[in-house]
C-alpha cells in the first residue's frame, strides 16, 4: 500500500508540474493476484510525450535529474541508517519523479538524434541505478514496527508507519482481500465493478485473452527455449518455483533474483527496455519477452510454452 502511495505521489504530482499533464492512475489489489494499474491511454501517452518535450528543450536537465536521484538514494541510505521513516518516506516520494522519468524516456521510440541521445541517457542510467530504489523500498519495509507480522506490512499506509498508529486487524484484513487506490485515496470493502459504476468508470473490454495459444511482446534478450511455466506474482510464489523453468510475472523486482536465476527465460505482462526483467536478462544471457500485457491471465502453472525471443514471439505447445 504504502509503495503505491510514494509511487503516486512522487511521480503523478511532481511529472505533472513538469508536463502540466495530470495522469491518475487507479490500482486495484486482489488477493492472490499483482497489483494492476489502470491509466487513461490518452492521458498517460501526453505525459510521456511532455516529459519528452521538457527535456528536448532544456538539454542537461537529465543530467541533473539523474545526479539529483543519486543524492536523494544517500539521504535515503541516511535515513535508513537512523531508522528516520518519515524522512525516508519523504526522499522516497523525491525520488520517484527521477525513476518514473529514465523508465519513460528509455522506452520511447522516436528516431531523431535529439531524442536518441536523451533515450540513450535515460538508459545508461536505468542500469546503473536499477537496485537503487529497492534499498529505498527495504529501508521503507524495515522501518516498520517489528510487532506488526511480515505478511500484513505492505498493506499500511505512509501514514500509519510514520504515526506509528496502526490500523486493527479487521481493516488490515480487508486490505489484504482487495483495494482500491485512485487520487491518493484508499478504498476497501467495495467490489471493483461496483466502484467503477459508481465512478462512472469503465474498462477497455480486452477479448485478446480468449482463446490465445500465442501472444507477442517486445524483445528484451534474444534466443529460443522451450519449458514448463511458473507464474510469480508474490514473494511466497518463489518457494514453488523449479530450476529450469520459464518465469511469468506481471512484472520482476530484485527479490525475484533467486528464482531468476533457475528460470530459463522470463516472460512479463509489463515493462520497457529499461525494465528489471530486461536489465537482468541481458545480465544474465536469458531469452526474455516484455510487456506482453496478457501473460499472466493466459498462462497458467504447468503450461508447456515455446519463449521465442528471437521474433518476441510466445507460443503455448498442446
Amino acid at each position: 500500500m504504502y509503495a503505491v502511495q510514494y509511487w503516486y505521489r512522487g511521480v503523478y504530482s511532481e511529472i505533472a508540474q513538469l508536463t502540466g499533464v495530470h495522469c491518475i492512475p487507479l490500482f486495484y489489489y486482489e488477493e492472490g493476484r499483482a497489483t494492476s494499474v489502470y491509466f487513461e491511454k490518452s492521458e498517460l501517452k501526453l505525459m510521456s510525450d511532455g516529459l519528452l518535450g521538457y527535456y528536448v528543450k532544456n538539454p542537461g536537465e537529465l543530467e541533473k535529474t539523474i545526479e539529483q536521484y543519486k543524492k536523494l538514494h544517500q539521504d535515503a541510505l541516511v535515513a535508513i541508517e537512523k531508522k528516520d521513516s518519515a524522512t525516508l518516506f519523504d526522499t522516497a516520494i523525491k525520488i520517484w519523479p527521477a525513476l518514473n522519468s529514465v523508465m519513460l524516456l528509455g522506452g520511447i521510440e522516436h528516431k531523431d538524434p535529439e531524442t536518441q541521445k536523451i533515450k540513450d541517457i535515460a538508459l545508461k542510467a536505468r542500469t546503473e541505478t536499477d537496485r537503487l530504489i529497492y534499498e529505498v523500498g527495504n529501508g521503507l519495509w524495515d522501518s516498520i514496527d517489528t510487532l506488526i507480522p511480515e505478511e500484513s506490512r505492505s498493506f499500511l499506509t505512509i501514514e500509519e508507519i510514520v504515526s506509528k498508529r496502526y490500523p486493527a486487524l479487521d481493516e488490515i484484513g480487508r486490505r489484504k482481500k482487495s483495494h482500491i487506490y485512485t487520487n491518493d485515496t484508499l478504498t476497501t470493502g467495495v467490489k471493483f465493478s461496483d466502484f467503477l459504476k459508481i465512478n462512472n468508470l469503465r474498462l477497455e473490454e480486452d477479448s485478446s485473452v480468449n482463446n490465445v495459444d500465442e501472444f507477442s511482446g517486445s524483445i528484451a534478450y534474444k534466443g529460443k527455449v522451450t519449458g514448463k511455466v511458473r507464474i510469480v506474482l508474490e514473494f511466497k510464489d518463489m518457494f514453488k518455483f523449479n530450476e529450469g523453468e520459464v518465469l511469468v510475472s506481471s512484472m520482476t523486482v530484485p527479490d525475484f533474483l533467486p528464482v531468476m536465476k533457475k528460470a530459463i527465460a522470463f516472460i512479463t505482462d509489463e515493462g520497457g527496455i529499461t525494465c528489471h526483467a530486461a536489465i537482468i536478462a541481458r545480465e544474465m544471457k536469458k531469452p526474455c519477452i516484455i510487456g506482453t500485457k496478457i501473460a499472466t491471465q493466459v498462462l497458467k502453472d504447468g503450461d508447456m510454452v515455446e519463449v521465442d525471443a528471437e521474433n518476441g514471439i510466445v507460443k503455448i505447445i498442446k
